[in-house]
């Protein structure tokens, strides 16, 4: 029960006392005036004086305690539901006055928002007799929607039932919950925004632990920039993953992080996991979450910038020196070249220029252009020459063949053209004049003809893509056939029409860029761009362009756009899989097990060092390189490193250099080393590899050592050995009889077995033939009484030939199985006692084997089944095969089986591809420890030693299977799981030996 709960019911207890109280007091009034009509004792009037005096005081608490509770409390009657009671909590929630509301019912106040709500509250408090904590919405008097839970009980005084109804004003709270709700929400979106830009941060971002160092999160630049995935750092330190380069570095940022709390765009050298060295810019700061500290430390890569800031410097020399260069040219250059205000005003003039006009540079500078000594001679062009400067300080290019007059008083024809000059902000800030004397161009028009058709069959043989467009519309109006074959578009398609409608901007970026470059410079020169081809291919291009004037026949110019396109698809192929080579030969290089170094030829220091040379001679990285093998006193023997480097030098090459190296620790390290000149970039540098051999070395003493006491030991060991040898000889002669008698022993042992299995088959038959023909005899007896006594009866006739008939089949059918198990026993005892080979069918050869078994296995309780395959045909030896099924047989019931009381054995062949066959013999019995697997065909091994085991029954197997038969055996068993023997035999068993065993018979002869 919950906190409001418990208030309802002490509410509840409290408001019945105080309805029982002012029910008493109601009937005890009633009492006295009874009392005083009927003229009773003053003892009993002063008696319900008191008692009226107590009620009423009662009365008094529980209701001043009802109406100054803080919880909105009313009183209704069950029955008619009308308010009995209402606190001043309930007043000023509900905005109605307790004389508005007693005797009326809540729904005629209006009080309730949803009609549904209120039958619903009725149905719980009939079903239950309370409710609690009932959601509801109720109306105040102004209109207001007041959200509410209520909780109420049903309660009965002298038979009355009344219901005792709390309400608790949830607005606020609701109102609260949904400003919390607001502010968790509003916390996760921050927090996820502030994810999202934690992960989509441009550089590097990281939080640590500020004590451990521990790596807690990364973002997605982790990776990429690293190379370490985030599973392989989180949990660790920078350090330990070993992403400092420079403990210095380091300990720097350690220390002001530990005096300020925060770095600043800090250089710092860091190493990626493929061991890449580069320049990174460090910001980091601690902050607080709850009671951890952390670190975020965000990290640039600017080891690009840095570099490109040593090129820029180096740009800024060259451009210091190129502007040299062009003052000198600018003097130098044979065209007429000057350069002017906006307004006009002659700044810079070149030599070119003055020696046309016979003029000093102190007369014409700072003065008017259009009244310099070149138009003087003509008003009419200096008005022209006025227009043009306005036009060209507007942004126009102005050009114009004119006539100017020379320091010999001769007129000169002028290429001229006016252009202007813009600053970074696209702002035009002077004008450059321009001119070239064409006198001499113009009588040679016949050349100049000639030199165009130059320029077209060059721009028809080109092997570069080539084209020309109409400057302001794009429109190409010549093509040549290397633009039909790179872009698939024949030029009768191509012409007239613009690269956008043949979609050869696959990138309308890159078309701004290069106009706003022809715009600024008048041309481009290797522009990287991507173009897309008729088919839909997109190639990789490189453009140069520059604007063409041509004046027509009107005199007028004409601007076009002479484009030159160079497919480098293939060369950026090309030169990628050189940057993928050099990174996967870099990568061969570090992870290479033999130790590697690089050194140059000239200084001698090493430029790079692999991980193996680092591990093996206990040098770090980063102190090797830049210094010489001597200088890390590496070499043992200076005179070594001489002659190592006098060969390298004369042959290019060495191979297996015998040298020393000292180790840190003082110890020689004794070394093969090989190495190889190469040049790179120019420089010619060596690398080297060695191989330890100090162990080899010490090896070879110890052999030298152990060779001059050699030929001492040998004669002493070789007596030994002879003396051992016919010790050996002795014994094995004793062996081979032991064991020619054991083999005689187990076959005879073998057809003992056979013969009494096949006897007691056979007792069988022949019991049942006897029976049969002593009673056929009988009858006969009987038969040849009766003809003798001449009361013979056609009946008694039918019954003896009856009588007879079946006598016969019964001698027949028993005398054919016992003849049948004769010639079964005779086969496999000539087999058995023969090493006769001839071809058999394996499925007949097995079941006779079996056959003469089954005697004996029907008195055990275990069962042998046969899956043999029909059809199979063996050249072979029958007798020593049926030797082994009989052994597996026999081992399996003497030793599988030992302590069951059933057993199942199992022998199945098929033909394998290879041609030969596959006999397998399991059974379930108890399995072979593993102890003693391995040992099961070597000879006199038994189980059962002193119980009639001999312990040659599988090495006989053995030697028949591998040799007799010319095949293999293999045995799989685990104790508890059964046994199984597996034989694979050849189709055709090879040739006897010559060599016989102990009394000149093959294994396994009887």
């Amino acid at each position: 029960m919950d906190a409001s709960s418990i208030n309802v019911f002490l509410l509840a207890s409290t408001l019945v006392c105080a309805i029982a109280a002012a029910l008493l007091l109601a009937r005890n009034r009633q009492l006295a005036g009874l009392l005083a009509l009927r003229g009773q004792k003053q003892t009993g009037a002063t008696n319900a004086d008191s008692l009226t005096a107590a009620l009423l005081a009662s009365e008094e608490r529980h209701a001043k305690t009802f109406a100054l509770l803080p919880e909105v409390l009313s009183v209704s009657d069950v029955e008619s539901g009308l308010l009995i009671e209402v606190n001043e909590a309930w007043t000023a929630t509900s905005g109605f006055s307790r004389a508005e509301a007693i005797g009326r019912t809540s729904a005629e106040l209006g009080l309730w928002c949803d009609e549904g709500d209120r039958l619903e509250l009725l149905a719980q408090l009939r079903r239950k007799g309370k409710v609690v904590d009932h959601a509801v919405s109720m109306r105040h008097k102004n209109g207001n929607i007041i959200r509410c839970e209520m909780s109420g009980e049903i309660f009965s005084v002298q038979g009355r039932s009344f219901l005792l109804m709390m309400t608790r004003d949830i607005t606020a709270r609701l109102a609260v919950l949904a400003a919390q709700h607001q502010a968790e929400a509003a916390l996760r979106e921050s927090e996820t925004k502030f994810s999202r830009v934690f992960q989509l941060l441009p550089d590097l971002a990281m939080i640590s632990d500020a004590d451990s160092g521990m790596l807690i999160d990364m973002n997605e630049q982790w990776t990429p920039m690293t190379g370490w995935t985030h599973a392989e750092a989180i949990g660790r330190s920078s350090l330990d993953i070993g992403f400092w380069a420079s403990p210095a570095d380091r300990r720097e940022v350690i220390r002001e992080l530990a005096e300020k709390g925060q770095i600043q765009r800090h250089d710092i050298r860091l190493r990626r996991k493929n061991g890449e060295l580069f320049i990174a810019e460090y910001s980091g700061r601690f902050f607080s979450a709850g009671e951890h500290r952390y670190l975020i430390s965000l990290i640039a890569d600017v080891n690009a910038q840095r570099l490109g800031e040593l090129e820029r410097l180096q740009a800024l020399e060259a451009k210091a020196a190129s502007e040299r260069k062009l003052r000198a040219i600018f003097d130098q250059a044979f065209q007429l070249i000057g350069t002017l205000s906006l307004d006009g005003i002659l700044l810079e003039v070149n030599q070119a220029a003055l020696r046309l006009v016979g003029a000093e540079a102190a007369a014409v500078l700072s003065q008017p252009f259009w009244e310099g000594p070149w138009w003087r001679h003509d008003p009419e062009k200096q008005r022209w020459l006025r227009d043009a400067i306005r036009l060209a300080a507007n942004g126009e290019d102005v050009r114009a063949e004119v006539l100017s007059i020379d320091a010999d008083k001769q007129l000169r024809q002028i290429d001229f053209s006016l252009r202007p000059l813009r600053d970074d902000a696209g702002r035009v800030s002077m004008l450059i004049a321009e001119g070239r004397d064409i006198t001499a161009l113009k009588r040679t028009s016949g050349a100049l003809a000639i030199s165009e058709a130059k320029f077209a069959g060059a721009f028809k043989a080109s092997l570069d893509s080539m084209t020309i467009s109409r400057l302001d519309t794009g429109i190409f109006i010549e093509v040549n056939e290397a633009f039909e074959r790179m872009t698939g578009w024949p030029r009768d398609e191509a012409v007239q029409r613009d690269a956008f409608d043949l979609g050869l901007w696959p990138f309308p970026e890159e078309r701004e860029q290069r106009l706003a470059m022809l715009r600024k410079q008048g041309f481009v020169q290797e522009f990287p761009c991507r173009t897309r081809l008729r088919n839909g291919e997109i190639r990789n291009c490189m453009g140069n362009a520059s604007i063409i004037h041509v004046v027509n026949d009107r005199g007028e110019q004409e601007n076009y756009l002479l484009s030159v396109m160079r497919d480098v698809t293939e060369q950026k192929r090309a030169e990628e899989h050189l940057r993928e080579s050099e990174r996967k030969f870099s990568l061969i290089f570090r992870l290479s097990p033999q130790p590697l170094a690089v050194a140059g030829m000239t200084h001698g220091r090493y430029i790079d060092v692999n991980d193996a040379w680092v591990d093996t001679l206990g040098i770090a990285r980063e102190d090797a390189i830049g210094h010489t093998a001597s200088e890390l006193g590496l070499w043992a023997s200076t005179d070594d490193r001489a002659r190592l480097l006098e060969k390298l030098e004369l042959q290019g090459s060495v191979d297996r250099f015998a040298c020393a190296y000292r180790l840190r620790d003082g110890t020689l390290m004794h070394c093969l080393t090989s190495g190889r000149v190469f040049s790179f970039r120019g420089q010619k540098r060596a690398i080297f590899s060695f191989t330890d051999v100090t162990l080899q070395n010490e090896a070879r003493q110890r052999i030298e050592d152990i060779n001059e006491t050699l030929e001492q030991r040998v004669s002493e060991r070789t007596a030994a050995l002879e003396e051992s040898y016919r010790e050996l000889a002795t014994a094995l002669d004793s062996l081979k009889l032991t064991q020619a008698e054991l083999f005689r022993a187990e076959k005879m042992a073998a057809l003992g077995a056979l013969v009494a299995g096949v006897a007691h088959e056979l007792n069988t038959p022949i019991g049942n033939g006897v029976t049969v023909a002593s009673t056929l005899a009988e009858r006969t007896r009987e038969f040849v009484a009766e003809i003798g006594s001449g009361g013979l009866r056609r009946s008694t006739l039918n019954d003896f030939v009856d009588t007879a008939k079946t006598a016969s089949e019964l001698l027949l059918r028993n005398l054919a199985q016992a003849s049948e198990l004769v010639t079964s026993f005779k086969q496999v005892s000539v087999d058995q006692s023969s090493e006769q080979r001839r071809s058999f069918d394996l499925a007949t050869v097995i079941e006779e084997v079996v056959a003469t078994l089954l005697p004996n296995l029907r008195k055990t309780p275990y069962r042998i089944e046969l899956t043999l395959a029909a059809g199979i045909t063996l050249d072979s030896y029958p007798g020593p095969l049926g030797q082994v099924i009989s052994n597996f047989i026999n081992n399996a019931v003497l030793h599988a089986f030992e302590g069951r009381d059933s057993g199942h054995m199992r022998i199945e062949s098929h033909e394998l591809d290879d041609g030969t066959v596959e006999i397998v013999f399991s059974d379930d019995g108890v399995g072979i420890v593993e102890e003693n697997l391995r040992r099961i065909f070597d000879p006199f091994f038994t189980t059962r030693l002193g119980r009639g085991g001999s312990g040659l029954g599988l090495h006989i197997v053995h030697n028949i299977v591998s040799g007799t038969l010319g095949g293999r055996i293999t045995v799989d068993s685990q104790s508890g799981a059964g046994t199984r023997f597996t034989l694979t035999l050849p189709s055709a068993a090879p040739a006897a030996k010559a060599t016989p065993t102990a009394g000149g018979r093959l294994p396994g002869a009887a």
